[in-house]
């Protein structure tokens, strides 16, 4: 748990780094000094994908955490994100329903495009990579839950700790003085194997996808 812990502190701060440095004195000239930042929530519909996978259905749940949004002018921006993610899938057969919750720390660098005039509500659109790193996995049967790698003997698991993905989306931006609401839907379509079980019936892996729907409040610090 202390190395995952050191890993997300070095992805989130190298991200945020890299971006921060990279664009913020552009953007802090190109929009008058206008930088946002604020929290973001919203729900997870997310499943495991792949021929390993084909009868996982979407588990719901939740996602939260900070975004950040560096405009480039008037139109264009940087977004990058800092995000508690629950993701997972359902299994069920007449024996019940096999639950699997993964949760992660989630970073997305988006680039995105405003429509419309500034100041007024103004659609958008967006796509970039994300990098995620898991915290934990656990299986959830009507008998309760336990680890993923508790039952490891039963049902072999193999975690992988980096998940890497693509995020595209859109929503509106709603202006109230020095706030901005913002409304979004995106997709995320994993890059790499998330999970990796040996079941008496075979093989059973797959890649994390899906949509989630979301709500923030970010605030702009210096502009105009």
């Amino acid at each position: 748990m202390a190395r995952r812990l050191a890993l997300v502190g070095g992805v989130l701060g190298l991200s945020f780094a890299v971006t921060a440095s990279a664009v913020a004195q552009q953007s802090w000239k190109a929009a008058g000094g206008g930088v946002q930042i604020g929290p973001v929530a919203g729900v997870n519909i997310f499943t495991l994908s792949g021929s390993d996978a084909q009868s996982a259905k979407s588990r719901t749940a939740f996602y939260g955490g900070v975004a950040l949004n560096l405009p480039l002018g008037s139109i264009f921006f940087v977004q990058p994100e800092a995000l508690y993610a629950q993701k997972g899938a359902k299994w069920t057969d007449p024996s019940g329903t096999l639950t699997a919750k993964l949760a992660y720390v989630e970073v997305p660098i988006l680039l995105g495009l405003n429509f419309g005039t500034a100041g007024s509500t103004r659609p958008r659109v967006y796509a970039g990579p994300t990098v995620g790193v898991n915290l934990s996995c656990d299986y959830e049967t009507s008998a309760g839950s336990v680890s993923c790698g508790t039952i490891s003997t039963a049902l072999p698991t193999t975690i992988k700790t980096l998940d890497l993905g693509v995020t595209g989306g859109g929503g509106l931006s709603i202006p109230f003085g020095r706030a901005t609401f913002t409304l979004d839907a995106r997709y995320t379509l994993g890059l790499t194997t998330s999970l990796t079980t040996s079941t008496p019936d075979g093989t059973l892996s797959g890649k994390n996808q899906g949509f989630a729907v979301g709500a923030g409040i970010m605030i702009r610090f210096g502009g105009k």
